[in-house]
């Protein structure tokens, strides 16, 4: 069967190398849906539930544009029976190349494109969850302060939607946007770039008015930006080698006034940490540090942020565990944490055999007793190099 080679670029900047051998693994999983370019491929948002049904998006396939690739897909899928069903394929026009999650307001599902559009450079799209007809919101790069290349999931504000670019701006590092749900206009809330802040990392978290993010600027911040005064604090500068890791990666989420997160890389062994911050004093915590247990074996290299279910975080990470593919380096884990304790507890290893998914992007969705999530790489399509990714669950 065909293999496609820019989907298996993209399989590679999502994750790594995927090889075939022995492999071990604890944990009931079971993998619902594998993509194969036609309804999909490498995934990348979050998971949301509606109507019964899992919604999400993929960043590439569904037929619609760009050649055999595709410039990714609205997709639903039975969280009972794994049927799935691309409800939308996207062309230039509409935005190419998904990267976050779904936003559901009033049976309206929003979202964001990485690049397409008007002026090629991202949209804010609304997509009718029956019909599955989508019509753009907001298409970035209008005018010299817009943003451009959005990336993470929307969230809302009472009348509006707020999410991130890592482009466009006044200091052409990213702005945090403002869309009007009833009118659509659309403005820059703030330039990133004029301070010790660039490039935001996923969408942003917002606690009694006052939002919560991460920008990568070197090693990467958590910053805290107020609306009402337009005033931008940096809560943590994250160091190189330090045991507070650095590169974090995901959405921050609020539990028990605490923040908590992960990074990519740093701490005790230089393989990222799940930490803690205090919003009110700056103080961050690790509660776990990747790669303390032999071979490896918690995972390594986080490349989504954490949910939080019943008092506690779960997570994944990209390479780990117990398997040897992505070049020897793991397939990645599920993991869970009491964030009071800060005792870690392995759920799953993906495996390198069996179809099953490797290669995690998005963050965790927990519904009807199960761990839902999508992998940018594996599944059992060979119109992949490396698999296209798939839909599974993992019961803890």
């Amino acid at each position: 069967m065909k293999r496609v080679s820019k989907i298996w670029l993209a399989g590679i900047l999502a994750s790594a190398v995927l090889q075939h051998a022995p492999s071990a693994y604890a944990g009931a999983e079971k993998v619902l849906h594998s993509f194969d370019v036609t309804d999909g491929a490498v995934p990348k948002g979050n998971l949301i539930e509606l109507g019964g049904k899992l919604w999400g998006t993929t960043f590439l396939g569904g037929g619609g544009c760009d050649g055999a690739d595709g410039c990714g897909a609205v997709f639903s899928i039975d969280p009972v029976t794994g049927s799935e069903s691309t409800v939308h394929a996207f062309s230039y026009n509409d935005g190419m190349w998904p990267n976050g999650g779904l936003l559901n307001v009033n049976g309206t599902l929003y979202g964001i494109t990485h690049g397409g559009g008007a002026h090629g450079v991202g949209t804010v799209f609304a997509i009718n969850p029956t019909t599955g007809a989508v019509s753009v919101v907001h298409s970035f790069g209008d005018s010299q302060p817009d943003g451009g290349t959005p990336n993470g999931t929307l969230i809302r504000v009472k009348g509006n939607l707020y999410g991130t670019t890592s482009g466009g701006g006044n200091y052409s590092s990213g702005v945090l946007f403002a869309v009007n749900l009833a009118t659509g206009a659309e403005k820059v809330v703030y330039s990133f770039g004029g301070h010790s802040d660039m490039y935001p990392v996923g969408g942003v978290l917002n606690v009694d008015g006052v939002f919560y993010g991460l920008a990568r600027n070197k090693q990467g911040i958590v910053y805290k930006f107020n609306p009402k005064t337009g005033v931008q604090q940096t809560l943590l500068t994250f160091g190189i080698g330090g045991p507070g890791g650095y590169a974090p990666v995901g959405d921050l989420i609020y539990v028990n006034r605490m923040l908590y997160g992960a990074t990519q890389y740093g701490g005790a062994h230089n393989d990222g940490v799940v930490y803690s911050l205090n919003p009110r004093t700056g103080v961050e915590t690790v509660l776990h540090a990747f790669c303390s247990e032999e071979n490896c074996a918690d995972g390594v290299v986080p490349y989504a942020g954490l949910i939080e279910s019943k008092g506690m975080l779960y997570g994944t990470t990209g390479n780990g565990g117990n398997s040897n593919c992505f070049r020897g380096l793991g397939c990645g884990t599920v993991f869970s944490i009491d964030p009071t304790r800060g005792n870690f507890k392995l759920l799953y290893s993906f495996k390198d055999t069996g179809g099953d998914a490797s290669g995690m992007n998005a963050s965790l969705f927990r519904m009807k007793g199960g761990l839902f999530g999508a992998a940018t790489s594996g599944g059992t399509s060979l119109n992949c190099k490396y698999g296209c990714g798939a839909v599974f669950v993992v019961k803890p």
